[in-house]
Order: structure tokens, then C-alpha cells, then sequence
């Protein structure tokens, strides 16, 4: 249990800490909308419906709140984020089929969104590139950021 949480906030042999889940929480503070304590609230009711086995409320007292409620500075922007996506070049998604983070569907949503190329990477893991040890993902995506060229429809890889 506690390498698995030392993995999650990328302790090192030293004993310091990543900066990974602090960015994620900023970025998400400064790209999102801040929901009321009333609607964070009215969520986790409907979380707890779809998933009980949570208990949602024996730590929160029934309350719920944004973890950005007291950021100190407003959101930059607000969703739709893809309201204007003309002028992109031809985006390249890669979206791995197990990703215990960001469902595959996600990317298939996100590549039909951009009017993009979908990669689709056959494994069980949280990022693909440079990470799985998988030349076709590192070829394909050295590829698009190399020479804006996508790889053809269809194209699978795996991890």
C-alpha cells in the first residue's frame, strides 16, 4: 500500500515529492469552472448513488466542497474548451484502451472533437509515449511532432 501511494505522488528514493499532482490541481483550478459547495454537493449525491461502496459523506459530514473553492485566482477559461478549433493543424490523440486515468473513449471523443487522427495503443497503463517501451507509438508520434504527419486511420499499437 505505501509504494503504491508513494507512486502516486512520485516520492523518491530521497524522500521528496513530485510536482505532478500540485500542477494537476492548479491547471484544473485555472481551466475549470468552480462548482458551489450546493452543486459539489448535489454530484457526490449522485456519485454515491452510482457507487455506495464510497461512503462519500463519513468524512465530509454531508457537505461537499471544490478542491478550488479558495484558489486565489479566478478560472481563465470556461468549458466548452473546443468552442473554436479551425485553425488547428491535423491533431494527433493518442488513447490507451486501459488507461486507469483517462478512459479510451475519452480520446475517441477528444480525436472526433479536433477532427484529428486517433492512435489507439492496446494496454493498461497512464501514458504511451516514451513510456511503454512501444516503437510504433514512439515512431508515430516522433512522426507528428516531427513533421505534422499522422499516422493512417486505423493504426494500432500496443504496450
Amino acid at each position: 500500500m505505501l509504494a503504491l501511494r508513494d507512486t502516486f505522488y512520485a516520492r523518491t528514493a530521497g524522500g521528496s515529492y513530485g510536482h505532478d499532482f500540485d500542477t494537476n490541481i492548479a491547471v484544473r483550478c485555472m481551466d475549470s469552472s468552480r462548482p458551489t459547495p450546493e452543486e459539489q454537493t448535489a454530484l457526490a449525491r449522485k456519485i454515491g448513488k452510482a457507487a455506495p461502496m464510497f461512503d462519500l459523506d463519513v468524512f465530509t459530514a454531508g457537505t461537499h466542497h471544490s478542491e478550488c473553492e479558495a484558489w486565489p485566482a479566478a478560472p481563465t477559461r470556461d468549458e466548452p474548451w473546443l468552442a473554436d478549433v479551425g485553425d488547428l493543424p491535423e491533431t494527433l490523440v493518442l488513447s490507451v484502451t486501459g488507461d486507469p486515468a483517462t478512459p479510451h473513449e475519452g480520446g475517441i471523443a477528444m480525436a472526433r472533437a479536433l477532427g484529428g487522427s486517433l492512435l489507439t495503443v492496446d494496454g493498461k497503463q497512464h501514458g504511451a509515449y516514451l513510456l511503454g517501451g512501444s516503437k510504433c507509438v514512439d515512431d508515430a508520434v516522433n512522426g507528428y511532432l516531427l513533421d505534422l504527419k499522422t499516422p493512417p486511420r486505423g493504426t494500432r499499437c500496443s504496450l
